[in-house]
């Protein structure tokens, strides 16, 4: 039987990544107290593995409630970041973290979390490592641009750091003009934003591992293969399988590599695409992945691994053979709304999916409260 954590676990970040993120306590005998960043109505409060349920209105004032109440505990609590904003925040007050909790940092490397989430940044060492990245400019949009004709089209916009603007930022432009209204459109949100050629890609993949805290083992765990992508969030998959496979020209050395440049410790997901012959890197992430709810699914409990590990405890025993499907019901099903695939087919895809993001046979009570609130909003016409 498996060793119970005596040290508080705390799941900080915005809805959906946490509610992935306790599934991963699923057989550990833990729960957690979750902190949870702009959202009254969150699923996550549900979870059999919540155990104390707070909401704050921002990143800032959930911090300051965990110095508060957590800051004291004879047992050093432990802090799962769950968004980008959120593993930011941690970092940049790592110095008074490290005193009274467990946490995720990239203090090894002398860098800031803050340097490394720069998408420039990060390109550039995917470069160094051994990877493909799409053509690349930075710009200052306090400055303006200096030459529209260095682009190349179609192109993508994104923000320079997932933490300020993500989603609004990210735009596919197919001309100058859209180019240049994406760019107005980003000022409302960020300051640098990343403009990249954009690559028609035949796969997507996300790779999600650990690098373990004391040990500082680098555990690439497994991959998803995207079947199916959010219609209204670009790039965000609806059902994927964790395989056991890398994502073509893509080795563990190479990621392994990438990780230990940045001297982070703690959960990431690394994502890359697939164009014909060549593997693009895209991005990583470090923080916890909206797929992270599938991993004890495969025996490859990448997060009850960095756990066990931070306090010291028996290696967490993890598996590498088994493959399975994830799905995000509701998202995945308005691909059947919008009539790219039948119901009979995304039925099958269903039956066959062995963990779902909302859907939980150990853990169903946030499954009732969506199925709840969807019926009570349909009686209210």
């Amino acid at each position: 039987m498996k060793q119970k954590l005596k040290n508080k676990i705390i799941v900080f970040g915005r809805p959906a990544i946490v509610l992935s993120t306790l599934r991963c306590l699923i057989g550990t005998g833990c729960k957690a107290d979750v902190v949870i960043v702009n959202e009254g109505y969150a699923l996550a409060r549900w979870s059999r593995y919540a155990d104390k349920c707070y909401l704050v209105d921002s990143e800032e004032e959930g911090l300051e409630l965990i110095k508060r109440k957590y800051g004291n505990k004879t047992s050093s609590p432990i802090i799962i970041s769950c968004n980008d904003s959120v593993a930011e925040l941690i970092d940049q007050n790592r110095e008074f973290l490290r005193k009274h909790f467990i946490i995720s940092d990239s203090n090894e490397s002398g860098e800031y979390l803050s340097y490394w989430m720069c998408k420039d940044v990060m390109c550039c060492l995917a470069e160094e490592v051994g990877f493909l990245v799409p053509k690349t400019w930075t710009l200052d949009l306090r400055e303006g641009v200096i030459s529209w004709n260095d682009f190349v089209y179609p192109c993508i916009t994104k923000a320079l750091k997932s933490s300020k603007g993500r989603k609004e930022a990210t735009r596919i432009c197919k001309n100058e003009e859209e180019l240049r209204d994406a760019i107005q459109n980003a000022k409302q949100y960020t300051d640098f934003l990343l403009v990249q050629e954009f690559i028609k890609f035949d796969q997507g993949y996300c790779t999600l591992g650990v690098r373990l805290n004391r040990s500082k083992e680098t555990i690439v765990g497994r991959t998803g293969k995207r079947h199916r992508s959010n219609l209204q969030m670009y790039g965000y998959p609806t059902f994927s399988h964790l395989e056991k496979a890398l994502p073509p020209r893509v080795t563990e050395d190479m990621i392994r590599t990438f990780v230990e440049r940045t001297g982070y410790t703690g959960v990431f997901s690394f994502e890359t695409i697939v164009a014909g012959d060549k593997t693009y890197f895209v991005e990583i992430n470090f923080r916890t992945d909206g797929k992270i709810f599938g991993m004890p699914a495969t025996g490859c409990n990448i997060v009850a691994a960095w756990l066990y590990d931070a306090v010291g405890m028996e290696k967490y025993p993890l598996s590498f053979d088994k493959e399975v499907y994830v799905m995000f019901g509701p998202e995945d099903f308005q691909h059947v709304l919008h009539k790219d695939i039948s119901f009979l087919c995304w039925l099958k895809d269903v039956l066959r999916t062995n963990a779902f993001h909302t859907w939980s046979v150990r853990d169903p009570m946030p499954f009732c409260i969506l199925c709840f609130r969807k019926l009570r909003k349909i009686l209210r016409f």
